[in-house]
């Protein structure tokens, strides 16, 4: 690390001719500059203005390729670079819509562009849009938004045509509110098996028919039933658990009914029942159904024969075939055994409850 400064002044040809130490400073009077030397190069180096004034080489921008120009930053300034295009660019499209334009001189330029057919969608919010001759839509829907429709169609003469208002109102002028008389006056609903036909009265679904069957929605059945698939009377009763069918229940426990778990008891109320044929009480939330009347699945515990009287056991939910020579208490018959049970543990039959 030097210990000194060195500092010299003069002018330019003298700064030019005087080689300094190393790091040593001297003045240009003439420019107004300083310059460092290094002990070798005549002149020494000289320091940049601020202004860059006394920059010695202006750079020069240069453009090439396609469009071409230059620029010279003298005193490192602003520079402004005229330029010309050697190769007019030009925009191409391709595919459904195509066409091409050439950019002259880098200028504007007009581009006509061709669709071809069956690629494209048109959209009018004004105008609308015109077909001069068939309109065929293949693998598609034509979709109505707002309140648009579809006018002037002709009249029908096959089974695919669409129709318009008029035709649609002189088929249907046949139908009045209630009755129908259209043919011999009978009514088909033919579906793929899991459609629905509904009738609506007064604005509420009525009934609805499909391939299952029928079934009363509202209102009131009034008629003779001659048949029913399954076998047993059932009433919805409040439980204080979830029980499964064939469960045999007794009055009690914290709400209408309970598990049975007593032998024989008087407080017996029936069997949860699997299909009942007929459900009374139906409204009532929460509730199980009870069959007490007609055949029914029943869980037992024992062996048993048929006609056994059947009473509630120690087991839970399961009856037991009464066999004492005397008769059971009063109100604690279930029913009686359909089928013979010969094994000792828990197992389910059918038994007609109601028969005392």
């Amino acid at each position: 690390m030097p210990t000194s400064f060195q500092f010299r002044r003069g002018t330019t040809t003298q700064n030019n001719a005087f080689t300094g130490a190393a790091g040593e400073l001297s003045v240009d009077t003439d420019k107004n500059t300083l310059r460092v030397h290094d002990n070798s190069t005549a002149g020494g180096t000289e320091l940049m203005l601020a202004d860059a004034s006394n920059a010695t080489n202006d750079p020069t921008i240069t453009l090439t390729g396609a469009v071409t120009g230059s620029g010279t930053m003298t005193n490192l300034g602003s520079v402004s670079i005229a330029t010309t295009a050697t190769a007019d660019p030009t925009l191409t499209l391709t595919g459904d819509a195509s066409g091409s334009a050439t950019f002259t001189n880098l200028g504007n330029a007009t581009l006509t562009v061709a669709v071809a057919d069956d690629s494209h969608n048109h959209s009018s919010s004004t105008g609308g849009f015109t077909v001069g001759g068939d309109l065929t839509v293949s693998g598609g829907d034509i979709t109505l938004s707002g309140t648009g429709r579809i006018q002037g169609i002709d009249t029908v003469t096959a089974g695919t045509d669409a129709a318009n208002k008029t035709y649609v109102d002189s088929a249907i002028s046949s139908l009045s509110s209630t009755t129908l008389t259209e043919g011999n006056s009978n009514v088909t609903v033919a579906d793929s098996g899991t459609g629905t036909f509904t009738v609506t009265l007064d604005g509420a679904t009525h009934t609805t028919f499909n391939s299952s069957g029928i079934t009363l929605a509202t209102g009131n059945f009034v008629g003779t039933a001659t048949e029913a698939q399954y076998a047993d009377l059932a009433e919805k009763y409040i439980p204080d658990a979830e029980y499964g069918p064939g469960t045999v229940l007794m009055f009690g426990g914290d709400q209408e009914v309970t598990i049975a778990n007593e032998y024989a008891t008087h407080r017996v109320a029936g069997v949860v029942s699997t299909d009942p044929a007929y459900m009374m009480n139906s409204d009532l939330e929460g509730g199980v159904y009870i069959a007490l009347a007609g055949r029914v699945p029943c869980n037992v515990f024992g062996t048993c024969e048929k006609g056994d009287l059947m009473v509630t056991s120690d087991t839970d939910g399961c009856a037991v075939a009464w066999t004492e020579s005397f008769s059971p208490p009063y109100g604690s018959v279930i029913g009686k055994a359909l089928e013979n049970k010969d094994t000792g543990n828990v197992g389910t039959i059918e038994v007609v409850v109601g028969v005392r």
